[in-house]
Formats: structure tokens, C-alpha cells, sequence
């Protein structure tokens, strides 16, 4: 793309502020396992039984994701080292995926006194019905090569809504070999089940180590340090005036980020270029493809610029709670030419110092709440379409697990999320897991014609980049 002066294209991120994440590069994280307090997949499962039968209100994120314009789903590849046993997979599923309750409800919308209300209701799951085998013609006899033939399939699910007389997910099996993988499933759920770390967390509860097969999955987790108790505990005026100073940045930081986001959700939009999607983006079909990078690259490059990728990839830990938690970060990029690579680092590093110092997260998520219950569901939706088709992209990152883990005794190669069905016309995903960072695009493809050039171009960015770092003595 060319650079363009004074161009500023600003792009949404998703930044989850109940839950804990962390730096999937290391530093000071230290590891944590899945289960316990921060395992909400496998905690919300214990509590299946004292919940069974119940009915429980469908959260105003989970009824946002039901309106017009925001059919939204979530799809998560999962590449396997061998061919998958549908069997094993099944019974998997059914002593785990199946008896959470989000898993086998479903949403039904009721007639009130006071307008309509949504509630998930328990329904039989019958798991035969959740598991597809597409009858596709064998890979080795057709021209189609076996990668196109899987990235098609799964543009054509983008598609397809599903059906809302059952629970809303389903597992869509490969079997067959492809590039960089013996078999590839895929799982695809409503974005109403949840947000993206509670389909994660409750995703990695149904696997296991591969070392050790009986343990759950390990994945980073960012400590804090504190300062000695010397400073903790000291006192005074000085004290006092920088607790002051970073209160006041604080609050101001947050109301030029809640001014510019009102603008840009009634009339502020972006500088129009290549990127953007065309009116009704949303309802078509998008085109999922991903890539692997080195995260020893982007450990590199985060250590030789000094960046905050810990608290980037971390959330706030608020518990065990279940839902679609979810906050928006409006984030500016300039499309510039620079001569130093490590400008964009620098530039993008200032970008994110400045929004940690912010409440903009909180505020956009408490702000739907409030206008959910005050001016109902269908202005919510609407306010919130208005703000996306405003911005250019979406962006969000997840951490994975540090060691190679199996899915129900099925080695994974890669774990690649996206989602669909959002009004706009790139979506970007980051997905740690073991040693690599996985880039995943969702792209309308009449808007981005070739996105696996696009994956080329960002890891040759990459690659510029971590060779512009300057050497070390």
C-alpha cells in the first residue's frame, strides 16, 4: 500500500478487562496451569450438576451477537497429527464440551410485559448431530490442492447460519491430510456462548498434555512485581503528588479515548482505503487463512525495543465468570513511509503505552450495558454496528498453551481462531501455542483479493524488522 501522508486508519481491539491473559514471549511470566481459579471452562463444568435444568438470562453481549448485522460466530482450526478417530473425539465430547451449559442450551427469545427477553433454556444434546463428516471427493483425485480444498470448505460455513433448535456448536472433521497437518477439525460455536477466553479456556480444558497425557495444558501467566516493602510502605509528600500526576493522566487519557470513541460511534469515520468493506460486509462470506510465525522473532523484537507485551496479551483477572466480557480500544495507525523499520515498533509501542494508561475498555463495555438496559437491545446493536463500520479492521490476540497438547489423544499441530459476521472486512487474529505465533485473517475476498499475500507481507515485515534490530556485543 502506499503511504499517505496524514492517512490515520484506526482499528478495534479486544480487550477482555474481567479475565487474565499473559505474555505468550516470556520475560517475567511465570506458568499456570488451566484448572482452578483461572481454568473458567473446567470450573463452570464442575458446577454443571448444581446447574443442570436451569434456566438462565442470555447476557446483553450474548443477545447483541442474536441482532441484525451481528450474527456473529467464532471458528477455531485445530491442525492434528494424525488422522482424527471420530469415535474418540465423541465420547470426548461427551464427558466434557457436552455438560457445560452453554453447550447444551438453547436461546430462546419470550414475550414479556415489559418487551421480549432472552433466556438459555437446557435442551438434549445429541452429539451425532454436532459432529460433521462432509462427503468431499477425494483430495488426490481432484486438482484442487488438499490446503484450497480445507480453506474453502470453511468459507462456505461462513455462509450457513445454524440451526437455533439446538445448541449452538458444531465440530467439522478433515480427514485427510493437508500441507501441515495429517487431519484438520474444525470448531465452530456462536459468538453467544461467549467470549473469546471462556471458549478458550473451556477449549483447552478438553485437552491435555501431550508429555503427559493425564495433566491439563500449561499456558503463561504475567506476574506483577511489586516493590520492595521498604517503598510500599513509605510515605510522604512526593508520594503522594506522583500518585496525584498519574490519577490526573489517568483521567485524561480516558476522556479524550471516551470523546474519540462517541465521535467515531456517531459520525467521526476513517480515512477510506483499500481495506475497508463495502456496505452489507457483514453478510458475506469471508475467506479464513493463517500462517506461523517464529515467536523467538517477536521475543526478540519485543526485548530490543523495551515493549509491554505482558500487559498487551493481559487482561484483569475478575473471577471465574462466564460470558461475553468484552471491551473495545479504538487503535490509531498512520500509514506512513518509514526509513528505520524499528519505527513502526516505536510508534506502535508509544500507541499502546498510552492506551494502558486508559479506561476506555471499561468504559465502552460498561456504556453498552447501560444503554442495553436503558434504550433496549436493538439501539445497542445498532450503535455498535454504526461504531465498527466507522473503523477499518479488527484485531485481537489470544496466549495458548506452552507444550504441544492433544484434543482427546489427537496431537495438535496448530490452533488457528477467527470470527465472522461483524461489519467489517479484515479481522486479525494472533493465537500463541508452543513455540510459534499463528497470524489468522478473515477477509471478505472481494475486498482483499489474494489475503495469503497479505501473510507473506506481514512476515516479511517481521523479518525486516527483527533484522533491523542492531546486534548485540
Amino acid at each position: 500500500m502506499d503511504s499517505k501522508d496524514g492517512a490515520a486508519p484506526r482499528m478495534r481491539h479486544l480487550s477482555i478487562r474481567t479475565e487474565r491473559q499473559s505474555d505468550p514471549t516470556g520475560g517475567s511470566a511465570g506458568e499456570e496451569e488451566v484448572e482452578g481459579g483461572r481454568g473458567r471452562g473446567v470450573k463452570e463444568g464442575r458446577r454443571l450438576e448444581e446447574r443442570s435444568g436451569e434456566e438462565e438470562p442470555v447476557s446483553p453481549g450474548g443477545r447483541l451477537f442474536h441482532q441484525r448485522g451481528f450474527d456473529c460466530y467464532i471458528v477455531a482450526i485445530m491442525g492434528c497429527a494424525k488422522p482424527i478417530d471420530v469415535g474418540v473425539v465423541k465420547s470426548g465430547l461427551e464427558k466434557t464440551l457436552v455438560r457445560h451449559p452453554r453447550f447444551c442450551s438453547i436461546p430462546v427469545v419470550l414475550d414479556d410485559t415489559g418487551g421480549t427477553k432472552s433466556t438459555w433454556v437446557p435442551a438434549k444434546v445429541v452429539v451425532d448431530e454436532h459432529i460433521v463428516i462432509p462427503d468431499l471427493a477425494d483430495p488426490r483425485r481432484i486438482t484442487t490442492s488438499p490446503d484450497q480444498l480445507v480453506e474453502d470448505y470453511i468459507a462456505s460455513l461462513t455462509c450457513i447460519p445454524m440451526d437455533h433448535s439446538r445448541p449452538l456448536w458444531e465440530l467439522h472433521v478433515l480427514n485427510f491430510p493437508t500441507s501441515d497437518a495429517a487431519a484438520v477439525a474444525v470448531l465452530r460455536l456462536h459468538h453467544s456462548l461467549g467470549d473469546g477466553i471462556s471458549l478458550m479456556s473451556l477449549l483447552l480444558a478438553c485437552t491435555r498434555k501431550a508429555s503427559h497425557p493425564d495433566s491439563l495444558p500449561t499456558v503463561p501467566s504475567h506476574y506483577s512485581r511489586r516493590p520492595p516493602a521498604s517503598k510500599r510502605h513509605h510515605a510522604g509528600v512526593f508520594t503522594l503528588l506522583l500518585w496525584l500526576w498519574a490519577f490526573l493522566i489517568l483521567a485524561w487519557n480516558t476522556l479524550v479515548d471516551v470523546v474519540c470513541f462517541t465521535a467515531t460511534s456517531i459520525f467521526l469515520k476513517d480515512t477510506p482505503t483499500p481495506l475497508m468493506g463495502p456496505q452489507g460486509v457483514e453478510h458475506r462470506p469471508k475467506r479464513i487463512v493463517h500462517r506461523s510465525v517464529s515467536l523467538d522473532d517477536i521475543k526478540d523484537v519485543k526485548n530490543a525495543m523495551h515493549c509491554a507485551l505482558a500487559e498487551l496479551m493481559e487482561g484483569r483477572d475478575g473471577g471465574t465468570k462466564w460470558g461475553n466480557l468484552i471491551g473495545y480500544i479504538i487503535l490509531p495507525f498512520d500509514i506512513f513511509n518509514h526509513k528505520d523499520p524499528l519505527d513502526y515498533v516505536r510508534r506502535g509501542k508509544a500507541i499502546a503505552d498510552r492506551k494502558k494508561n486508559s479506561l476506555e475498555a471499561i468504559f465502552t463495555y460498561k456504556s453498552a450495558e447501560l444503554i442495553v438496559k436503558c434504550l433496549g437491545i436493538k439501539a445497542a446493536a445498532k450503535l455498535c454496528h454504526r461504531m465498527l463500520t466507522h473503523t477499518t479492521l479488527a484485531f485481537s490476540n489470544m496466549v495458548g498453551p506452552v507444550e504441544e497438547i492433544e484434543f482427546f489423544g489427537h496431537p495438535l499441530v496448530y490452533l488457528a481462531p477467527s470470527a465472522y459476521g461483524h461489519p467489517q472486512a479484515v479481522t486479525i487474529h494472533f493465537q500463541s501455542y508452543m513455540n510459534t505465533m499463528k497470524i489468522v485473517l478473515a477477509v471478505d475476498d472481494k475486498v482483499i483479493s489474494d489475503p495469503h499475500q497479505l501473510l507473506d507481507d506481514f512476515a516479511e515485515s517481521l523479518k525486516i524488522i527483527r533484522e533491523a534490530i542492531p546486534a548485540r556485543s
